[in-house]
């Protein structure tokens, strides 16, 4: 449910590295099919934060 405001997400440069960085990581660990798995999961919740401060489960 969305109230009609929607926010712009922008991930800092930090974040950004930080990304790579843990993406890294799980690929050394777990392999690249668990980097695609978490990354896309990743994705599709920041996706989410843009529909706003009223995202179902955002408390």
């Amino acid at each position: 449910m969305t109230n009609g405001c929607r926010w712009r997400v922008r991930p800092t440069a930090t974040a950004e590295s930080d990304f790579r960085n843990i993406l890294r990581w799980i690929a050394e660990r777990f392999g690249y099919i668990q980097v695609r798995i978490y990354s896309e999961a990743l994705m599709r919740a920041i996706q989410a934060l843009a529909n706003g401060p009223h995202v179902a489960g955002s408390r």
